[in-house]
């Protein structure tokens, strides 16, 4: 039996292109580091003192495969939690972060996305509490340099990148407001304030302002 070589120059060409990506996420499990971490966020922010929160490294890293993150209680109690977690796996951050940030401690309508006057440029994800908890959340979603809105569409648009390029890690800044002000709009919340003052704080990072912020 004799092999036709036809078509033996396209189908190599082929293959070493299907290597390309193989190589990158697979043998050389190719990352980007930005230079920004979550501990670049200040301990102290909008004259609030903060301190650690429960969630362990483990847990983290079980979790949302990653060692760079903060859980910090902002104030006095429990009422503001901030969590900044960095993953280079974004599915884990943007689908549904409240399942595992706020488990067991509210349950939430279905997520809406506003703009904040103290973050004009970002798109800030909120979700409140059902039937009579009083529960708010509030998270964004930072990537290489610009904030996502739409995570299913950035996904879909990242796989096609991610063929020849290495990974980076996307950031999720997320408060819990365990007693926010009933009937209050998003803008007025103190959620909001601490949101906006941590994207600031991570934003002001050297690694950030040298790549032009945004």
């Amino acid at each position: 039996m004799t092999l036709s070589t036809r078509y033996a120059a396209a189908t190599a060409v082929l293959l070493a292109l299907a290597l390309v990506p193989t190589a990158i996420h697979g043998y050389f499990n190719y990352r980007v580091d930005d230079g920004l971490r979550a501990a670049g966020v200040s301990g102290t922010l909008e004259g609030l003192m903060s301190r650690p929160g429960p969630r362990s490294a483990a847990w983290m890293e079980k979790r949302f495969e990653t060692a760079d993150w903060i859980d910090r209680y902002f104030g006095p109690g429990e009422r503001l939690r901030l969590f900044v977690i960095r993953t280079y796996d974004p599915k884990t951050v943007y689908h549904h972060p409240e399942l595992a940030l706020s488990y067991g401690e509210a349950k939430f309508h279905p997520v809406e996305v506003v703009s904040l006057p103290q973050l004009p440029d970002v798109p800030v994800f909120v979700l409140r509490g059902l039937d009579s908890q009083p529960d708010l959340a509030m998270y964004a979603l930072h990537y290489d340099g610009a904030f996502v809105r739409h995570p299913i569409l950035f996904q879909a648009g990242l796989s096609g990148r991610l063929l020849f390029q290495g990974r980076r890690p996307m950031t999720l800044l997320y408060v819990h407001d365990r007693a926010p002000a009933r009937g209050a709009p998003p803008s007025a919340q103190a959620a909001a304030t601490l949101l906006a003052s941590a994207v600031q704080s991570f934003l002001a990072q050297p690694a950030a302002r040298e790549a032009g912020g945004s």
